[in-house]
């Protein structure tokens, strides 16, 4: 186990980031972060050229219908609008979109893109079956407990229980626990079970992250790997029957001259343009990652966190957006503590709150960038082998987040170049994309010469928020 005072070192300056592990071997070795540059590192060189072709006057959004033209109002000679005529055009223009985007239409097109999501080969299904098929060989739901009221007083004694000692006592009684037919006789042989059943989505690993001209102020992170997540919900026999495995065209009417329907993940464009740079019969699996600050969790020791959630296009929207589904993971805890500000400007403190979530961000997503590129061979609930290529598609989050992660100037829009004072116009502005802020980030380094508020008023100036 390598203990954090073994990775310290005197360095000059308090804009380094250091990493230490907590007894993780599988994890990588500790990297020099004086040598350390962001934007030259190699596992970041995805060609994403093809998803941006046709430059930045391309419509992202032309299958949003526009808004139906309605009459105008009469001129002088002509009947007057009567008194219900602007209830008839509001619900005239109602019927317009639900015609164009009614999820519900039973004449449509539907072609399915060819050499994708194929199968590999089979395997014995996952030991891992819906409810109706345990009950029918008398496989118990609720192992490992040896029935659903032994189940529930457990339940009870971990989320609203009197307390240990309390709970020992009540057990402690003559015929409680043969009586309810328990299988634990205290609350250390039920933490023992608890702890016992398997991780269903990965083991939980833990980081330990610090400035290097502060060792002694440490941000922990609570993570755990998102490949295992992505194959816990791709084995799930609860979703196996709806998730879909290749990108779709849907277009209303009996032929594909109609309008296009933009519904669900794989029947958008980006994912038919990412389908054709994968080798034939590839399947994709758009990965969704959702953060939310407000909803933290208190950890021992006075920490505090916020949940990262994961969960994947394939399962179909009326799935994933209900939490009884249980379709989003939870993969890790990013920290919230408070940094030391003592001899720090307002500036150098939002560049360290910039870099403690991009670097936690960047080990726990680490994994996704070789899985994305190279494949992996993952089973559903039916025994089906797949070669899937996990890729980053959506970040769920509010405008403040949206900001951190996007790397934008606060206030200003996340999507495009417009200025603060000009969002209200309706002229579009140019999109910002991972390049142009790539490219403004070399150039503020290149320009600045180590010189840190160089290199923010620089960024400022094109309003990217640099660290």
């Amino acid at each position: 186990m390598r203990h954090q005072n073994e990775t310290e070192e005197q360095a000059e300056g308090g804009n380094l980031f250091d990493v230490s592990l907590d007894g993780e071997e599988n994890l990588p070795e500790e990297q020099d972060w004086d040598d350390y540059d962001p934007m030259n590192h190699e596992d970041f060189d995805f060609d994403m050229s093809a998803l941006q072709a046709g430059g930045s006057h391309r419509d992202e959004f032309h299958f949003i219908p526009n808004t139906p033209e309605l009459p105008e109002d009469g001129v002088e000679g002509e009947d007057g609008p009567g008194p219900q005529t602007a209830a008839n055009r509001i619900q005239s223009a109602a019927l317009h979109y639900s015609k164009v985007l009614d999820d519900d239409e039973d004449d449509r097109t539907i072609i399915w893109t060819k050499n994708a999501g194929d199968i590999i080969h089979r395997v014995i299904p996952p030991k891992y079956m819906p409810e109706e098929e345990n009950t029918a060989i008398g496989a118990s739901n609720f192992a490992p407990f040896a029935s659903e009221l032994d189940w529930k007083v457990a339940q009870w004694a971990v989320m609203d229980g009197p307390g240990h000692n309390t709970f020992d006592r009540l057990l402690a009684i003559p015929g409680v626990v043969e009586k309810l037919g328990l299988s634990y006789k205290n609350i250390r042989v039920l933490h023992q079970k608890l702890d016992n059943i398997p991780e269903k989505a990965g083991e939980w690993q833990t980081k330990h992250l610090f400035f290097k001209d502060k060792p002694s102020e440490t941000f922990t992170i609570r993570f755990r790997d998102p490949i295992a997540a992505i194959q816990s919900l791709w084995k799930d026999p609860h979703f196996s029957k709806d998730m879909v495995y290749a990108p779709a065209k849907i277009f209303s009417g009996e032929k594909s001259g109609g309008n296009r329907i933009f519904s669900e993940m794989w029947t958008g464009k980006w994912w038919h343009v990412l389908q054709s740079m994968l080798p034939l019969g590839a399947t994709v699996a758009p990965v969704i990652i959702a953060t939310d600050k407000t909803q933290l969790t208190q950890f021992s020791g006075n920490k505090s966190a916020y949940p990262v959630y994961l969960t994947i296009g394939n399962i179909p929207k009326a799935t994933r957006r209900k939490p009884s589904k249980h379709a989003c993971v939870l993969i890790a805890y990013l920290s919230v503590d408070k940094l030391d500000r003592s001899k720090m400007n307002d500036q150098q403190h939002r560049s360290r709150v910039q870099r403690i979530f991009h670097d936690s961000m960047r080990i726990v997503l680490q994994p996704l960038i070789d899985a994305g590129q190279k494949g992996v061979e993952m089973v559903s609930a039916d025994g089906a082998v797949r070669k899937v290529h996990p890729i980053l598609t959506c970040y769920v989050a509010d405008y403040p987040e949206q900001c951190l992660v996007t790397c934008t100037k606060y206030g200003t829009c996340v999507k495009c170049k417009a200025p603060a004072i000009e969002l209200g116009n309706k002229e579009p502005h140019e999109r910002r994309t991972q390049e142009w802020t790539k490219s403004i980030l070399q150039e503020s380094n290149q320009r600045a010469n180590g010189n840190p508020n160089s290199f923010h008023n620089f960024c400022m100036s094109y309003d990217v928020a640099g660290s």
